[in-house]
């Protein structure tokens, strides 16, 4: 029986240790922070996959990295037509 707990414990350990390196972190990177019209405006790259942009906290887009034109469209529908240019400075290192 002594075998049998210690194999036990061994499977239960490893599933517990796959199973945290097959959950993603939950980090995110602020790559920009504006202030517009008196709103915060934040682009983000969380996980490393998804482009984040949030106004005063609440997300407006969030698209993954491969789909940054959707992104980079959506962003500037709410910030501006102007600051596209600045949207994409802030996300051209990740696409």
């Amino acid at each position: 029986m002594p075998k049998l707990k210690k194999i036990v414990k061994g499977i239960i350990g490893g599933l517990a240790i796959s199973a945290f390196s097959f959950m993603p972190m939950a980090n995110a990177e602020t790559l920009a922070k504006y202030t517009l019209d008196g709103h915060t405006w934040k682009i983000k790259l969380e996980n490393g996959l998804m482009l984040d942009l949030t106004k005063d906290g609440n997300t407006k887009c969030q698209y993954l990295v491969v789909e940054y034109t959707s992104f980079l469209t959506c962003a500037t529908g709410y910030m501006g037509t102007t600051e596209y240019s600045t949207i994409r400075d802030a996300i051209s290192k990740y696409i």
